[in-house]
């Protein structure tokens, strides 16, 4: 491999956009080529310690690409051809058998102009030869088009730093993979504080032109700050600081932010941090003791040193984070869109101590909730929310195990969310499902089905496929991986995402597959309803997929068990 690139930079005015090139940098532990939109303004903000920083260069369109452009925009009413050559000059800077990460985290969220741009610079860093990589990304799934679909596919390797675009990026493109975005594991820097900054008792706050554009009624986001601010200036000691995360012209956190200070600054108790890089500003942001914020990375940084936090947030890349750190957005996040009027829903800040008696998990820091007035409601302490569980069953056919297996669900459904998955929808038991519980049928193709569409479509490949599954069908061999292919040739059950997901009745190799591939879920537990093999051809399995720390944990909790009963005597 020649080089490491990293494009579709912006510029470090933007903190996000500095977080996650310094982060990602020390991640890979390389010194990457950073094409950059502002490479003056990166070196302001030191980012040319760690990367080797160049600049788009201009180019003149030939007479003929000219009139192409002319052509297509006015008859066709497309950008696309413009954005294909202006990109073909701009990856004329790679060279091939490298790696390009297109680092710019929600660039996709900004309308057709990017996604052309992207798209067009995906295709020609491909003719080049160059592997490329969308990096942290977050995806608005209500706007992918047919066009965004084919160019996610042409991507060597998509990372989604959340469940909810990772699930359509998934479909878009099997080389899709999760993790947290990469400003999660970024390092601080701690500059002096203020003098009205006190640490562990100062409220950090960050308000950004972008949710005022998304707000659904004008101006009254800043009016939801202000009855903030006055609620913490007069109901608590809390200090105030407003921290700006993007400073560039356009998109100034630090006009709403100076707005905020004048009309606060004779109380002696707010301040105003000074711009400075994303090091510097986590360090600012990990002393309070809790955060607000607008800006993703602000909050990041907030998330990330263990601030509870509030994102008061206007797209999918807030509530998808946060509910892959809580299990769900609720109470997390507050979308802008749903603020109607300054006393409809107003953020507060509330002193939390936890009971004596409590044997719960107690935090003695404050944390912040919504409040609404029309409820005269101030949610306290910690909110149960309730989870999605799904439990994956053959059928409800009369049986011991399928009893036990409702009378769980239906104990569980006043918790949870409950969805019982069946193989197949019959048995006597169907018309004892308790209210409230979720049936999804998940009925896989047959052999036959998928073997005569094969042959249909001349696919040689799966036909191939098809022949060595039936063989060793017909000599038994090795079910589960059988059941894996048929699996594979399938639908996953469910686009849903579940915070839990139970493969009832043990080691049948049919729900052992689905739990393992064909689910989505945060947590999947295999529940041993019955006697089990300890073959070492089991184990082998086991661990295959994924499942060889059942007996350590089997262990744990006999173990525990025994400990429990010795107590007892």
């Amino acid at each position: 491999m020649n080089n490491v690139y990293f494009y579709f930079h912006a510029g470090s005015a933007n903190h996000g956009c500095e977080a996650i090139v310094r982060s990602t940098q020390a991640m890979l532990n390389v010194r990457p080529i950073l094409f950059s939109g502002s490479p003056e303004q990166d070196r302001d903000y030191g980012l040319d310690a760690v990367c080797e920083i160049k600049g788009k260069e201009r180019y003149r369109m030939s007479f003929a690409e000219k009139v192409g452009c002319v052509v297509t925009s006015k008859l066709l009413r497309s950008e696309a051809y413009g954005y294909d050559v202006t990109s073909t000059h701009e990856s004329m800077a790679f060279e091939g058998n490298s790696v390009a990460l297109s680092i710019g985290g929600d660039n996709y969220c900004y309308g057709t102009a990017y996604n052309q741009h992207l798209a067009g610079l995906n295709r020609s860093l491909h003719r080049r030869g160059v592997k490329t990589v969308l990096w942290g990304c977050s995806i608005n799934p209500e706007t992918v088009t047919a066009a965004m679909r084919r160019d996610f596919a042409r991507y060597d390797l998509i990372v989604a730093r959340e469940s909810l675009s990772y699930q359509i990026l998934k479909d878009c493109n099997p080389n899709t993979i999760i993790a947290c975005d990469p400003a999660f594991t970024l390092k601080m820097e701690k500059l002096p504080l203020p003098d009205t900054f006190i640490e562990g008792k100062t409220v950090g706050i960050n308000i950004s032109p972008m949710i005022q554009k998304n707000e659904t009624v004008s101006g009254i986001t800043l009016k939801n700050y202000i009855a903030m601010i006055e609620y913490i200036l007069e109901n608590t000691d809390y200090q105030i600081a407003l921290i700006p995360h993007v400073v560039i012209a356009d998109n100034d956190d630090r006009k709403p932010i100076q707005q905020l200070y004048e009309m606060f600054k004779a109380s002696g108790r707010i301040c105003l941090i000074n711009d400075c890089n994303c090091l510097q500003l986590k360090g600012f942001i990990s002393r309070c003791a809790l955060f607000i914020g607008a800006r993703t990375h602000a909050t990041i940084a907030a998330y990330s040193t263990c601030v509870p936090t509030l994102v008061v947030g206007y797209s999918t890349k807030a509530k998808g984070i946060a509910t892959d750190l809580f299990g769900t957005a609720e109470h997390y996040v507050l979308p802008v869109q749903q603020l109607r009027t300054e006393n409809d829903r107003g953020i507060y800040l509330v002193e939390y101590e936890p009971r004596k008696d409590s044997t719960a998990l107690t935090r003695t820091t404050s944390k912040v909730y919504t409040h609404r007035t029309n409820s005269c409601e101030l949610r306290e302490g910690f909110v149960m929310n309730r989870k999605k569980v799904a439990i994956l069953l053959p059928w409800l056919k009369m049986g011991g195990t399928n009893k036990v297996a409702l009378r769980f669900a239906k104990e569980l459904s006043q918790y949870c969310d409950v969805t019982l998955v069946l193989s197949q929808n019959t048995g006597e038991l169907l018309s004892e499902v308790p209210d409230g519980v979720h049936i999804l049928i998940d009925e896989l193709r047959s052999f036959r089905d998928i073997f005569v569409e094969d042959i249909k479509n001349l696919s040689i490949e799966f036909l191939l496929k098809d022949i060595r599954y039936y063989a060793n069908v017909r000599a038994s061999r090795d079910d589960i991986d059988n059941y894996s292919y048929l699996a594979s040739r399938n639908p996953n059950i469910s686009e849903e995402t579940f915070d839990c997901a139970i493969s009832y009745h043990g080691q049948s190799p049919e729900r052992l597959v689905n739990l393992v591939d064909r689910i989505y879920a945060r947590k999947k537990v295999v529940w041993i309803h019955g006697e089990m093999s300890f073959s070492d051809d089991f184990l082998k399995k086991m661990e295959k997929y994924g499942l060889s720390d059942y007996l350590s944990i089997k262990q744990k909790y006999f173990d525990q068990y025994q400990d429990s009963l010795s107590s007892e005597k």
